[in-house]
């Protein structure tokens, strides 16, 4: 079967079957009912076109099979991504979902360097995870020609999926109020995108609105050693804390073992709260268990994939802005008093 064989049915030319495979149909001012017929003609053919040299058609396959290459990061969050990636396998078994994934690291900051022309003929559709906001402009000032939906960052001129960072930010602040805490220390990594920037003043917010002061800010790496160093420098200026609030688990529970060492009793003497971006089991098995403002990372991912395949299948140009919401689990670290 070949792009002639598409054509022919059609009852278009092989060049307009091509113009419309390369997501090229409206820039090029092909109908969108010449566009629609086409894609029915492929899917009803069961035609894979030959994206990646060849590589990408299957005889065997009777569905069209969409091919979406996921941009990640190379650094600390390479941890969390297991938990993206669930979320997508889920979502895709549970749809049946007929498309593939293709994974391409990039460095933080350098996107444009990795999303090359080559890597872009390679897919039908792009998840773009972790970008800085060099990354955002980038990709706000090129026509990558391909849709996109962009996972955590918020955006104008893509899909999105976020969560609620407002109520993330507000629940830690109200479980440390319920506990009666005043003198809150504050790790983190450095706000590399807006929705972290949202999340602190939301949490300091609430505290002034109890007219608790501003919590003390030490940043970091976002490790657990960092967490680590971290509190051992605190403890070693003689800043005095009663409660702990973290950007990661990852942070949380170099803290925790820091805290530990030092002789300071959780929860009795300090509280600790981390926004919970790693995976369930070690924050539950953390000694003490840890409280999190869980981040719904598989859920996201379920969100990001159906989001893009409806873009492709359905030709949905409609900018769309999803906010999955996040919950405060009470552990050990920070016991609920209700």
């Amino acid at each position: 079967m070949t792009i002639k064989d598409v054509a022919e049915r059609a009852g278009v030319s092989t060049s307009t079957v091509s113009i419309v495979l390369n997501n090229k149909g409206q820039e090029r001012k092909i109908s969108e009912k010449t566009q629609k017929k086409i894609w029915d003609v492929i899917r009803e053919m069961g035609y894979h076109p030959n994206v990646v040299a060849g590589t990408l058609r299957s005889n065997l396959e009777e569905r069209f099979t969409y091919y979406i290459t996921i941009f990640w990061t190379s650094d600390e969050r390479d941890r969390i991504m297991i938990r993206f990636l669930r979320g997508l396998q889920e979502q895709i078994m549970e749809n049946n979902l007929n498309c593939e994934l293709i994974i391409k690291p990039y460095i933080n900051g350098q996107l444009q360097e990795a999303m090359t022309e080559r890597v872009l003929k390679m897919c039908h559709g792009i998840i773009l995870c972790n970008a800085s906001e060099q990354d955002m402009e980038f990709i706000d000032s090129v026509d990558l020609g391909k849709p996109m939906v962009i996972y955590n960052r918020y955006s104008d001129n893509y899909c999105s999926v976020n969560i609620d960072d407002q109520n993330l930010g507000e629940y830690a602040a109200r479980a440390f109020i319920e506990n009666k805490c005043k003198k809150i220390l504050m790790l983190s990594s450095p706000a590399r995108f807006k929705g972290m920037e949202i999340r602190k003043e939301a949490f300091e917010n609430y505290l002034f609105s109890y007219q608790v002061s501003k919590p003390y800010l030490v940043t970091g790496k976002d490790t657990i050693s960092s967490g680590y160093g971290l509190i051992n420098k605190v403890m070693q200026d003689q800043i005095e804390f009663d409660s702990v609030f973290c950007s990661s688990d990852a942070i949380a529970i170099g803290a925790v073992r820091a805290l530990h060492e030092k002789g300071v009793k959780i929860p009795k003497d300090v509280k600790v709260i981390a926004v919970g971006n790693g995976d369930d089991e070690q924050e539950i098995y953390a000694i003490p268990s840890l409280s999190v403002a869980k981040v719904p990372i598989e859920e996201m991912g379920k969100k990001c994939i159906i989001l893009l395949y409806d873009i492709l299948k359905f030709r949905q140009k409609e900018i769309m802005r999803i906010k999955v919401p996040v919950e405060y689990i009470a552990r050990e670290s920070c016991p609920s008093v209700l």
